[in-house]
């Protein structure tokens, strides 16, 4: 017997085998103890210990585990690490950080930003890296790469080994006497192999990998080399052991470890291997031979990622191949196999000159190369990204040949400076907006990528023939690639019969993955399942013990997943789920983390009700979460109740972090960047310290708190600037904002994203709720919201199914209870859906039948259901409805645009098109214009009444087709008329030819006829006007019922005539149909009523009489059925019927009281006298009521102002060829009527008994700007401080002092 090979020596280092027995020795520096084969350390100092890379942290421990401490923090997620003791350096990976950063040993506890980055790029996918302390290389396994790669110790000179031959990477280490890298591959085709130190192929083979041990593995993780024994010690995370083998894979034996649940990495020495394991979350140590003594060291919070001995003896000491001279290789001098001599090699992209020393660069058109001792090729993409790359800093030779830089390092940027990623350039789409990311798509690829034969684009080599389109034209996935006959298959791949190379675990996987069937003959069906691997019930096909009972059908058939067949869990470091059988690893239990599906992972007794501790640079949240410190106050919610952001201004940011206004800490480097990284972009705001700071270029928006924003930004609805300023300026009032993919907010203009509709976030601004208006946020949950165990009630709400046919009126409407059928039969017992003409569903002791979508029970036939006519309610569309068997449809009308054309909100928000509307509040003596949109605001001074006069504007009109403006002044009593408000300017009005004095009344309010130019005016008499309406009571005397009357005379006062008169108190407001050819009037008198009557006064009806007590003000919505809105202040409402009474409808409901009111698109406008705000509400009545504008004192009249608020069906006037000689009223059914001027006796031929009168001069437009006065003759009359025909201009200092 050979002991030592069989393990049964149990030497410490060096084990002689001999006949009939064997013998121990020790190296130099060593020892051999009385047992005549431990080895022990003639020099006891310095002591031995570990160091662990703990996720966050490094750790430190001494190795009996009595000493545990923490030595370096601040990291935030270190995957691996290995140690130079010939520098007393430590190396580390921080795959969240994206860096490879290295620190002598005794600068550990200094702050990381302290530490050297030897690596920054392509650091990402790094699994594993190994320090050469002989050769002073250090090497690097890349997952996303497949790679292993070879660098100088400070990040120089890298060179790729090994490509596209290892999927899934983990552990590596070094043996540089032996002149072998080794390393675990744990894909499903795992392997340990080693290469050599250099890349080479081993003599007389081309492969340059070695697989020492391909059986019986599962997930190889980790790695270790006892330099001593010349023993390879490997972790399996899948079959939960621990082994060694020789150096060349002989000799395999396995450590009868207990803890070796999940190895996660390993160290030797002397005669101790230590392990770290991720689902116990433990360090360990155990005898290397026996595994006796096996002992917990320490159990982590977090996971323990890397673990490493630190002492001298550890990486023994070997004289270097390459001499003091570096082998006289200008690059790179690698050890090579056998460890005795060395290679010389170059990095990549450079070529081996023929002495086989020198190497030159051979870079590509689409790399940069680099001089001086940092010699290398890097991507062009690198070259002026804002960070040197360099050595020598010839990557970034400054602004004067870069230009100025904009977008962050690893971005593109543009021409036009726009900023996109590396991985879209080249891919057939302008992401850029100028194409500049598409220019260039010609030149060749690296020689490890792959080029796409339509965009250009350059992919990895192992993208292609993985089924998957990487080159969005199929390219890489082309058979002249994939089956061509000359494609050279790896070791790890199986050829298929048409010449395709397939991984040689999909081999007899019962699956077709050659497409020929080329990889499933029929020996498939004898070959035995790998350890580890379990065997699907109806198929030859083998799946990991970890694919069953995952929740995934892995086998096809379903029977992974039966819980009679799950593989038992390691008792020590994993948990059975008791529904699914899946096994977990221990440590997801009790993280607040529902692993298991059914939650039993976190109400297991061992939780005790708590979750996890929280390590020091942790914080809890209330759920009992972890989150790292650095999250905390970070502008992003972590915690579930936003904890973790509150309170933000009592907390101290860490060092090297600056604190923004409200309490958020950003890395101070990001100040006065001219990027918006604090919320309220305070980090923006004062940078008069930052002389260096650079300015927006051409192609940015510079906002009003000095953020630079790129100018696509702009008007997309979205607040980049921080203060809106992006969004509200001129330019995004008057952009497109076309649906389908935008909204335009109703008031503040603002253009939205189509996603921000409806998601409960006002994002049109503070006083503009349209972007959640219920007419289009109703449609997502109209039909289809009742969930599958919920019965739809036909009003559309949703009670338990349970409910239903319970004997109970649940719905409301018995809905519930119609077409039950308690007969002890199913839906399907005579196959004939229980007879429901719909759909049928059991419940208990029979079935009940209801309706699909948009229909309701049949109240004649309970087994049938009929149409709902939806277009029956008054809210179902904002103008017209047509309803459909099942549905309905909304429609705008001719006038208006749809503002959302998607699904069910089609219709549902309807917008006059033309400029913007305009609010017109008349309070006390002026006329106030709001503007809607981001550039709006008020326009006071909108009118200006007679000069040296006083007024009060107590009502407000407007003729579209004319582009008049009409107010009454009760102070003059006076109607006036002007242009149409537009711009920044006030009006001259001027006077209607009506003398109210001599009829002994005054006037009151006023509507226009857009169809004939006329104006209706309500009157009251001098007489009355001093009365107060109140109702009457039995013991007070009847006031006068006549005391009121409406007149109509032409647009400009002419032929003035009274149209009704009797049972008219005090008539208070007046609207005009035109297209119906009425007019409807308020009286607020003691027989209170809203009254319509034709426009010549004839055929009067009474509307709305019963609960109307003093109405003050009238709206008519066009759109929606010339639907007629009247404010009750005193009942504190506002009411709504059709002009002919019906459908009479409580709108608003309101203690502040409504006075005054209009409607216009979606909306109802209305103030009242008990505060000075104007309110906007959806004028069905529904959702928030919000201010949109406020500081109006005493509010007599809101109109909106819009050429399509009125007029929206472009009605044609019976008026046009009528020839009446004076007046002509429009009349209902198309006919008109000629009137007279009162008191004028009207002749047999229609004509009037009196002269006409000359028509007074229309009143002009004007352009004045800064407030300046519109006249009549269209001159402008400036304020004291500006001056010019238009008010242009500030006036001269001579004039100011006058």
């Amino acid at each position: 017997m050979n002991e030592c090979d069989e393990a049964k020596a149990l030497c410490s280092q060096k084990c002689e085998n001999k006949i009939g027995t064997y013998k121990c020795s020790c190296v130099e520096g060593f020892i051999l103890g009385m047992d005549m084969r431990t080895c022990k350390r003639i020099e006891k100092e310095p002591e031995p210990y570990l160091l662990l890379a703990n996720k966050y942290y490094i750790r430190k421990l001494s190795v009996d585990g009595e000493k545990y401490e923490l030595v370096a923090r601040g990291f935030e997620n270190v995957v691996s690490m290995d140690v130079d003791m010939v520098n007393n350096t430590i190396y580390l990976v921080d795959s969240d950080k994206l860096r490879l950063y290295r620190v002598r040993l005794d600068d550990l506890e200094e702050p990381v930003r302290n530490y050297q980055t030897i690596i920054r790029h392509n650091v990402n996918g790094t699994e594993g890296i190994a320090v050469d302390w002989v050769g002073r290389k250090l090497y690097m396994l890349n997952r996303l790469e497949r790679s292993l790669r070879v660098c100088e110790l400070d990040g120089r000179f890298c060179r790729t080994l090994i490509r596209d031959r290892i999927a899934q990477p983990k552990a590596i280490v070094v043996h540089p006497m032996k002149g072998y890298v080794y390393f675990t591959e744990w894909s499903l085709q795992p392997f340990i192999g080693r290469v050599a130190m250099d890349g080479s192929p081993p003599r007389g083979k081309t492969d340059p990998i070695i697989k020492l041990a391909e059986k019986d593995l599962g997930r190889p993780i980790a790695l270790a080399i006892d330099f001593y024994s010349d023993k390879l010690y490997w972790g399996d995370a899948h079959l939960n052991e621990i082994g060694f083998m020789d150096l060349d894979g002989g000799n395999r034996h396995h450590i009868p470890v207990k803890h070796a649940s999940h190895v996660a990495s390993m160290a030797i020495f002397d005669d101790w291997l230590y392990w770290s394991d991720w689902n116990l979350r433990q360090v360990l140590r155990a005898h290397k031979w026996t595994a006796k003594n096996e002992t917990i060291l320490e159990t982590t919070i977090q996971l323990p990622n890397d673990l490493r001995v630190v002492h001298p003896l550890r990486q023994p000491k070997s004289p270097n191949p390459c001499g003091e001279n570096n082998g006289g290789c200008s690059h790179l001098c690698l050890i090579a196999e056998n460890g005795a001599s060395y290679t010389c090699a170059c990095p990549d992209q450079f070529v081996l000159l023929e002495d086989k020393k020198i190497c030159n660069a051979n870079c590509t058109e689409r790399q940069f190369a680099c001089g001086g001792d940092d010699a290398k090729c890097i991507s062009k993409l690198w070259y002026c990204d804002g960070e040197k790359d360099c050595g020598d800093g010839s990557d970034e030779p400054g602004v004067e040949i870069c230009g100025q830089r904009i977008c962050p390092v690893g971005e593109f940027q543009c021409n036009n400076h726009n900023c996109t990623r590396p991985f879209q350039l080249c891919d057939g789409q302008d992401d850029c907006g100028d194409g500049s990311d598409e220019v260039d798509c010609g030149k060749p690829c690296d020689p490890w990528m792959f080029k796409c034969k339509n965009s250009g684009k350059c992919i990895p080599t192992w993208f292609t023939c993985d089924g998957g389109d990487d080159c969005g034209d199929r390219s890489d996935e082309a058979d002249e690639v994939c089956k061509n006959p000359n494609r050279n298959c790896t070791d790890e791949e199986f050829r298929c019969g048409n010449h395709k190379c397939i991984p040689k675990a999909s081999k007899c996987d019962n699956d077709d993955d050659c497409g020929d069937g080329s990889d499933e003959p029929t020996e498939c069906a004898s070959v035995e399942c790998n350890r580890g691997w379990l065997g699907c019930a109806t198929s030859y096909k083998c799946i990991p013990d970890w694919a069953y009972c995952n929740g995934q059908d892995d086998c096809g058939d379903g029977s992974d997943e039966v819980i009679s067949r799950c593989p038992a869990c390691n008792e020590i470091g994993e948990f059975r789920c008791p529904t699914t059988g899946k096994c977990i690893p221990r440590r997801w239990m009790c993280d607040s983390e529902n692993n298991c599906v059914d939650n039993s992972d976190e109400t297991d007794s061992s939780c005790d009700g708590t979750s996890r501790p929280c390590s020091e640079s942790e914080f809890r949240c209330n759920d009992g979460r972890c989150i790292p410190q650095s999250k905390v106050c970070d502008g992003t919610t972590q915690c579930s109740d936003g904890l973790d952001e509150s309170q933000c201004h009592l907390r101290k940011c860490s060092e090297g972090m600056r604190q923004c206004d409200d309490g958020i800490c950003i890395p101070d480097h990001k100040w006065c960047d001219r990027r918006r990284d604090c919320s309220n972009a305070s980090d923006e705001l004062h940078c008069q310290n930052h002389p260096n700071r650079r300015g927006c270029s051409p192609f940015e928006f510079e906002c009003g708190n000095s953020v630079c924003v790129p100018r696509k930004f702009m008007c997309d609805g979205d607040n980049d600037c921080g203060d809106s300023s992006d969004e509200t300026n001129e330019q995004c009032r008057n952009s497109t904002c076309e649906p389908p993919l935008r909204f335009r907010c109703a008031h503040s203009r603002l253009c939205l994203n189509i996603l921000q509709l409806c998601n409960e976030f006002n994002d049109c601004g503070d006083n503009d709720f349209s972007d959640e208006h219920l007419s289009l946020c109703s449609s997502f949950s109209e039909y289809g919201d009742c969930s599958s165990d919920q019965f739809k009630c036909a009003d559309g709400h949703c009670v338990n199914s349970t409910l239903a046919c319970d004997r109970n009126d649940d719905c409301g409407d018995a809905s519930d209870e119609i077409g039950c059928a308690k007969n002890s039969k199913t839906c399907h017992s005579n196959n004939d859906n229980g007879g429901c003409k719909h759909l049928c569903t059991d419940v208990k002791d029979g079935y009940y039948c209801h309706c699909r979508d948009g229909f309701q029970p049949d109240p004649n036939n309970p087994l049938d259901c009929i149409d709902i006519d939806e277009c029956k309610g008054n809210n179902t569309c904002t103008q017209e409805c047509l309803n459909t068997n099942g549905s309905y449809l909304c429609r705008c009308l001719e006038d208006f645009d749809n503002n959302v054309v998607i699904g069910e909100m089609t219709g549902k928000d309807c917008r006059a098109k033309g400029d913007p509307a305009n609010v017109i509040v008349a309070a006390d003596d002026e006329l106030v214009q709001i503007s809607s949109g981001p550039a709006g605001g008020t326009n006071r001074n909108g009118v200006a009444h007679a000069k040296g006069n006083e007024s009060d504007i107590i009502a407000v009109d407007f003729d579209p087709r004319r582009n008049l403006m009409f107010w009454v002044d009760s102070l003059q009593e006076r109607v006036y008329r002007s242009a149409w408000p537009q711009g920044n300017q006030s009006y001259e009005g001027q006077p209607l030819d009506i003398d109210f004095q001599s009829f002994g009344i005054s006037p009151s309010a006023l509507a226009v006829d857009y169809l004939t130019g006329n104006v209706f005016i309500a009157t009251t008499s001098h007489a009355a006007s001093a009365l107060i309406p109140r109702k009457k009571r039995m013991s007070e005397p009847r006031y006068p019922d006549d005391t009121g009357a409406i007149y109509v005379a032409t647009s400009d006062g002419r032929y003035f005539k009274k149209i009704v008169a009797g049972r008219l108190q005090t008539p208070t407001a007046v609207v005009a149909l035109p297209q119906k050819g009425r007019i409807c009037y308020a009286d607020a008198g003691i027989d209170a009523k809203i009254e319509c009557a034709d426009m010549d006064g004839n055929h009067r009806t009474i509307i709305a009489k019963e609960l109307v007590y003093a109405p003050t003000s009238l709206a008519v919505d066009e759109g929606k059925d010339h639907r007629i809105y009247w404010a009750d202040p005193n009942y504190h409402k506002v009411d709504s019927c059709l002009p002919d009474g019906t459908k009479r409808a409580i709108v608003i409901s309101d203690p502040r009281g409504p006075w005054n009111i209009d409607v216009f698109e979606n909306y109802i406008y209305w103030a009242s006298k008990s505060n000075e705000n104007l309110y906007v509400q959806d004028k069905f009545g529904r959702g928030l009521v919000y201010v949109l504008a406020s500081d109006f004192e005493n509010v007599h009249a809101v109109k909106v102002q819009q050429r399509y608020s009125r007029d929206a069906n472009r009605a044609k006037s019976a008026c046009e060829g009528a020839g009446c000689s004076h007046l002509c009223a429009e009349l209902p059914g198309g006919s008109f009527h000629c009137l007279c001027p009162e008191n004028v006796t009207q002749l047999a031929d229609g004509s009037c008994a009196s002269i006409r009168i000359e028509e007074l001069p229309m009143p002009k437009q004007c352009k004045c700007q800064n407030g300046g006065t519109c006249l009549l003759d269209g001159s402008c009359e400036c304020a004291d401080e500006f001056e010019g025909e238009l008010c242009q201009k500030g006036s001269s200092v001579s004039k100011q002092h006058c």
